[in-house]
């Protein structure tokens, strides 16, 4: 499967494109982000700034517990960093 056409089929038949979580993200609120998830890391905490992510996927994709969704998010977060690094890349 194309990972760039990967969606998340949930219970009840919804769709969540999980790449256009963050699509209209600007890469300097990106670089933001990034920061906080490093900066939290190292804290033991969890990044405040995906928290609106995270609440939102919580409910959609019905997560138990916040951190679990806050988890799935920075593995968006990533993926989403990784296609916009190598989307003008030939290889």
């Amino acid at each position: 499967m194309n990972k760039s056409n990967r969606m998340l089929l949930l219970s009840g038949g919804r769709i969540v494109d999980n790449f256009k979580l963050f699509k209209d993200i600007s890469d300097e609120e990106m670089l933001e982000m990034y920061k906080d998830i490093l900066g939290s890391k190292e804290m033991g905490v969890r990044p405040r700034s995906l928290d609106p992510y995270a609440k939102k996927l919580k409910e959609t994709c019905r997560f138990e517990m916040l951190f679990q969704a806050t988890n799935f998010v920075i593995e968006i977060f990533y993926e989403e960093v990784a296609l916009r690094y190598f989307r003008n890349i030939n290889g």
